[in-house]
């Protein structure tokens, strides 16, 4: 179907690359943070999983703040590049810089100056930098095109590279860390060669992208603040997928944070994080690409309650033998297979909501939608990275010790098999409230109705 090909929406395939690294970029970073810090914080540098997880959670609850006040900085910034695209000139280098030092903790140090030293740091690349890199990058999306079937390919393309960047990162690190010699130094070259990656991409990303909505719509006067925290409460599609986002984010801090654990000492070596994380996200690197055809057949709700049936399915297929690495990563390989259409369509949703938003209300907050959806995910790992710590800590758990207490070992069995469970239940319990799909195309016909009357006045009155 080539009539696309005129469309002054359509995104090109170069566009699309350069936007998708971005999340490539992102995730770099964003998977380490999630599922390999508490274990550099707890079993290189010695600080205890209660205080590495509480680092994380007040750190979580400061980025919310943060993601919401960027994202009204969004909304009100004014720019040759537009709204959205100059955030990622600024902050590349701050970011990339920040990251070298999350790793850098004085491990001669005492307890408190270690842990003061780890909330600065986690709080400087994830409150600040991250957030006011990655909360636009996002908005971004909304910005490049409204038609709702191309965002959905830019949505392929991005969360293909996101997937890509998250089995890279969980399945070489460690190795690569082992054969630098396993110390903190080792950590610090890893994280620098992380880190100079993020920033070209993210450099590339913000050369070779466009706002177009920017550009049809122009410049949009301010919303104040009141009206916009009003609109957002009012739009009830945005309201399900905050809790949809939630909870994934609570299902993969547990997962992601105690599949290191579970991997050395359940299954006896910490590096088999890599085959584990490869079956998880594997699927997705090779699935998500061919995902536009089904979602133009099935729309976006009928594909991601599917995809959480097909996790759930994996989760309860580990339990059959829960210490047998092939069973684990079989169980994970479907878990993975259900990921994929989750993850294809979960970004485009959230931007339908935005002119869901504009239709209810006549108000346009792109990049507050997006920062407060963020909130979600961040407040969902918060809490699950400060459950996560306090569950190892009441049960004994030492990272300086060779071997664990039994009860240890049954806490982090368990986080690792049941909290699965029970947040991609709750995921398809949301889910099937969503009915936007089948709303939107009526929606962008009477905004564009709009757009053109006040267009009309305009051009009258002058």
């Amino acid at each position: 179907m080539r009539q696309r090909t005129t469309d002054p929406n359509r995104v090109g395939i170069g566009e699309k690359f350069a936007y998708s690294l971005g999340d490539f970029a992102s995730n770099l970073i964003f998977a380490l943070a999630c599922s390999l810090i508490t274990y550099f914080y707890t079993n290189t540098v010695g600080i205890s999983a209660a205080a590495a997880g509480s680092v994380l959670m007040f750190s979580q609850i400061f980025d919310g703040i943060t993601d919401v006040l960027i994202g009204f900085m969004i909304d009100r910034t004014r720019s040759k590049y537009g709204k959205a695209r100059p955030w990622l000139l600024w902050m590349a280098v701050p970011f990339g810089i920040a990251c070298i030092l999350l790793v850098c903790v004085p491990r001669n140090a005492s307890m408190v100056v270690k842990i003061i030293y780890a909330f600065i740091t986690y709080n400087l690349v994830m409150t600040v930098f991250y957030t006011a890199i990655n909360v636009p990058y996002g908005a971004l999306n909304t910005l490049m095109t409204r038609d709702q079937y191309q965002r959905s390919v830019i949505n392929i393309w991005r969360m293909t590279m996101a997937m890509l960047a998250t089995m890279v990162v969980t399945a070489v690190t460690l190795p690569i860390i082992k054969g630098l010699g396993g110390d903190q130094a080792a950590w610090i070259k890893t994280m620098a060669i992380y880190a100079t990656l993020a920033v070209a991409m993210f450099l590339i990303c913000f050369k070779c992208t466009r706002e177009r909505v920017t550009e049809e719509l122009g410049q949009q006067e301010k919303v104040p603040v009141k009206k916009a925290l009003k609109a957002i409460s009012q739009n009830k599609y945005w309201l399900m997928l905050i809790g949809v986002w939630l909870l994934y984010a609570v299902n993969t801090t547990f997962s992601g944070t105690t599949t290191v654990y579970y991997a050395q000492y359940i299954l006896g070596d910490e590096t088999l994080m890599g085959p584990i994380n490869i079956a998880l996200n594997l699927p997705c690197v090779l699935g998500i690409p061919f995902m536009a055809p089904l979602i133009k057949r099935f729309g976006k709700k009928p594909l991601a309650i599917g995809g959480c049936v097909i996790t759930l399915a994996g989760c309860f297929l580990m339990m059959i033998q829960p210490d047998s690495l092939s069973m684990i990563v079989a169980a994970t390989l479907v878990k993975g297979i259900g990921t994929v259409p989750f993850w294809a369509v979960l970004y485009a949703m959230m931007a339908d909501t935005v002119e869901y938003g504009e239709w209810k209300t006549g108000v346009r907050t792109e990049g507050l939608l997006y920062s407060a959806s963020t909130f979600g995910a961040k407040a969902g790992a918060g809490i699950g990275s400060a459950v996560v710590g306090a569950i190892l800590t009441a049960n004994m758990f030492d990272g300086m010790l060779d071997v664990q207490p039994q009860s240890a070992i049954s806490a982090i069995s368990g986080m690792y098999l049941f909290v699965p469970i029970i947040m991609v239940t709750l995921q398809i319990i949301c889910l099937t409230f969503y009915k936007l799909d089948k709303e939107y195309p009526q929606i962008m016909a009477e905004l564009k109705i709009r757009e053109a009357k006040a267009k009309a006045e305009t051009g009258g009155e002058k």
